[in-house]
């Protein structure tokens, strides 16, 4: 319910022309969306493409066109965010909330093609968040280069998964960290208590969905992020502060 509000709120932020594209787009990949040959095929088109332009708008349009993996995020503020990373030459990425994959996709084109990316989420499960084996072979078509990606599935909150977060990192810490997963306030609270430490000096963290909205769309992240955000030296990438949600907080560590 929770990507469904976000994917209505974004699509708010278009003028018709834009929702009758996304809106085509998502039923003709709808089509394919059990084929995953068809959308590693596409992944690895985007990638060409990015490569030849370095346009992190265009990235941005050719993978929200894709419905498997497309990004819940609006496109300013997650673009601004990609030129922040590429301008930090990011060699190591830390996600938590893999969902669809798309920001993991996403984060994989603008950072150092030897970069090692890791990635948190649950197992499925029945009108939950997670999710699927089959999505698997998909994520893992991601790296360009010689990058590493690393899928851990688990509870981001318990000691096993931060074990074996620990282990994919070889043991050294990371210049990136990603939080958008549970969105409670005890939930995102946790999760930057646990992974904060594994991010460098000098390194970023960034969560998602630090506008106020809806309880069941933003959660507790927008209050967890007013307490925290004035100990660092931060960033807010936000459209418009009405917006009900969504948002991207960083902090400069």
């Amino acid at each position: 319910m929770q990507k469904i509000k976000k994917a209505f709120l974004i699509l708010k932020k278009g003028d018709i022309k834009d929702f009758l594209n996304k809106f085509s787009a998502y039923f003709n990949n709808k089509l394919n969306f059990f084929s995953i040959p068809f959308v590693i095929n596409k992944v690895g088109e985007i990638k060409e493409s990015f490569e030849k332009s370095g346009d992190v708008n265009e990235l941005f349009d050719v993978v929200s066109a894709v419905a498997v993996i497309s990004s819940t995020q609006i496109k300013s503020e997650i673009t601004k965010l990609l030129e922040i990373l590429r301008s930090r030459n990011i060699n190591s990425v830390l996600e938590i909330g893999t969902a669809t994959g798309g920001s993991i996709f996403l984060f994989s084109e603008v950072v150092n093609d030897k970069a090692r990316l890791v990635t948190v989420d649950m197992h499925s499960k029945l009108f939950g968040y997670g999710y699927p084996s089959w999505r698997i072979p998909i994520y893992k078509s991601f790296p360009r280069g010689k990058q590493i990606i690393n899928l851990i599935r688990g509870d981001s909150h318990t000691a096993e998964t931060l074990k074996d977060v620990k282990m994919a990192l070889v043991g050294e810490k990371v210049d990136f960290l990603f939080i958008d997963g549970d969105h409670s306030y005890e939930g995102v609270k946790k999760d930057f208590e646990m992974y904060g430490p594994l991010v460098k000096s000098g390194g970023v963290v960034a969560f998602h969905d630090i506008v106020d909205g809806p309880e069941a769309f933003v959660g507790g992240v927008p209050r967890f992020w007013k307490e925290i955000k004035n100990n660092y030296k931060h960033d807010e990438l936000v459209e418009n502060w009405k917006q009900g949600g969504l948002g991207i907080g960083i902090l400069y560590l």
